[in-house]
């Protein structure tokens, strides 16, 4: 009778089992997510990132520049949106602005790593902060 009774109740404890473990093994809510990681661009940003790369392939650099400069009013830290910037000033000639745009960049990028490595170091989500790098 308590063989019957241990199989009736033994899904039960694997289940609690299994359950338990899984929520002692479980990275936190604040671990488990990095926003840095999935650092959200805005839509209008892509499109004009987009549309200064269709100009530039055209040869049109001065209407991309504009359209990446648009990019990166709207999302500061749209590293993408820099880099293509440092391309077509590159592509005119102005190595000024070139170097400026792909430095640019860098800091941002560099900016990122530093709060995603310290934030995983204390074990906390990434700070707002790299979401807005300038």
């Amino acid at each position: 009778m308590e063989k019957n009774g241990f199989r009736t109740c033994l899904p039960a404890i694997l289940f609690m089992c299994a359950m338990a473990f899984a929520c002692a093994t479980a990275p936190s809510a604040q671990t488990m997510v990095y926003p840095g990681f999935k650092l959200e661009i805005g839509e209008q940003a892509k499109i004009h990132n987009e549309t200064g790369l269709e100009y530039a392939d055209k040869g049109f650099y001065a209407e991309a520049i504009e359209e990446y400069k648009k990019a990166i009013r709207i999302s500061p830290s749209y590293t993408d949106a820099y880099a293509n910037c440092s391309r077509a000033y590159y592509a005119v000639g102005d190595s000024d602005l070139s170097l400026y745009y792909i430095l640019k960049r860098d800091d941002i990028i560099t900016q990122k790593e530093r709060a995603i490595r310290e934030a995983m170091r204390e074990d906390q989500p990434v700070p707002a902060v790299v979401e807005t790098a300038r």
